[in-house]
């Protein structure tokens, strides 16, 4: 197994929902999804599909996840958020 988990429905406003990501003339779809590992999930700490937009068929996610990683033998945290496909620090 790869071990690998989808956040949308488990985390944050999304949670228990699972709405859908896509909305088109001919009906609605989840086709956009967040992974993370299954070992990560717990530092997913927000999770949100917004409302839809005049720019696409594909309603914008977003999220925050806490990483920690290990630079020069000090560990650091980053918040990233993802906003239209763009992820800022």
């Amino acid at each position: 197994m790869c071990g690998l988990r989808i956040v949308n429905g488990r985390v944050g406003k999304d949670n228990g929902i699972g709405d859908f990501t896509c909305v088109k003339y001919n009906g609605t779809s989840t086709v956009d999804y967040v992974l993370c590992s299954s070992t990560e999930i717990n530092e997913m700490k927000t999770f949100e599909i917004m409302d839809s937009n005049e720019y696409s068929d594909h309603k914008p996610m977003v999220f925050n996840v806490n990483v920690k990683y290990r630079a020069q033998l000090r560990e650091q945290k980053m918040n990233l958020v993802n906003w239209y496909g763009m992820i800022c620090v």
